[in-house]
């Protein structure tokens, strides 16, 4: 699917941000380039994407013997704390971002497909388009948010019952 990233809406590039849209091109002693508009531009894959589960995800499809084991949010004392098995609990920190820091935050964020609980679109049709804003030809999908913490636990099957939850919702959503 060939997308014309010219006529996707521009977003705001917060001052932080301004280097990303100087990388050199043809115009600046490179023969190619990673623009997504380029004439000459160089294949790109993005190699380190993550993919946040919906929260409740582990909780609905884990086998019920593992259900209190799995890895939560707890609020203490009006702070957000981590809880896993077999370590003290570990204050999150809630990070403001705004404009394309939120943009990006919230890139692959949908109901069914989340980085932050929901937000931006993020239906296979809604990343292809935010791959073709980005030059990005195809990329590795790693998990994240509670998809990462399957790894937490030194039970090998408890790791893989969570490992097939986040293989088959992966593929049911990637797949295509």
């Amino acid at each position: 699917m060939k997308i014309d990233v010219n006529s996707l809406p521009k977003i705001k590039v917060n001052p932080p941000n301004i280097w990303r849209t100087e990388t050199p091109g043809p115009d600046r002693e490179w023969k190619r380039s990673a623009r997504p508009d380029s004439d000459n531009k160089y294949f790109m894959i993005s190699t380190d994407t993550h993919l946040g589960t919906p929260p409740l995800l582990f909780r609905e499809r884990i086998e019920k013997k593992y259900v209190d084991r799995l890895p939560r949010v707890e609020k203490r004392d009006g702070a957000k704390y981590l809880i896993l098995e077999g370590r003290r609990p570990m204050r999150l920190i809630d990070d403001d971002v705004e404009d394309e820091d939120l943009y990006r935050a919230l890139a692959g964020s949908s109901t069914e497909f989340s980085l932050l609980g929901g937000g931006a679109d993020l239906s296979v049709q809604g990343r292809i388009v935010d791959q073709a804003r980005d030059g990005v030809d195809g990329e590795v999908i790693f998990p994240n948010g509670p998809g990462l913490l399957m790894w937490g636990t030194h039970d090998p099957e408890f790791t893989q019952a969570q490992c097939r939850i986040w293989n088959d919702w992966s593929w049911e959503g990637c797949g295509p």
